[in-house]
């Protein structure tokens, strides 16, 4: 691991991933799809999104988009009779 020395600080130039506990998926998950439908109420809002790290919401709703785009590409065929 290297480490940079600065100011009488140690800081680690590695990439620190944290697990993400499954509490905190299903808070990240929840909020995400609540606020994809407009329906996320403030106090839940101010209660959620200081525990809320951004590339955790970017990366979810990345994965959600994915899903509804290729459920409705599904639901189109479907409907089309391919």
């Amino acid at each position: 691991m290297r480490r940079l020395l600065s100011k009488s600080r140690v800081f680690s130039l590695d990439a620190k991933v944290s697990k993400i506990e499954a509490g905190e998926a299903l808070q990240v998950i929840l909020a995400v799809l609540s606020a994809f439908f407009g329906i996320r109420s403030k106090r839940d809002h101010d209660k959620g999104a200081p525990a809320l790290k951004p590339a955790q919401v970017i990366i979810v709703a990345i994965v959600a988009v994915i899903c509804l785009v290729l459920l409705l590409i599904a639901l189109a065929g479907f409907i089309a009779g391919k």
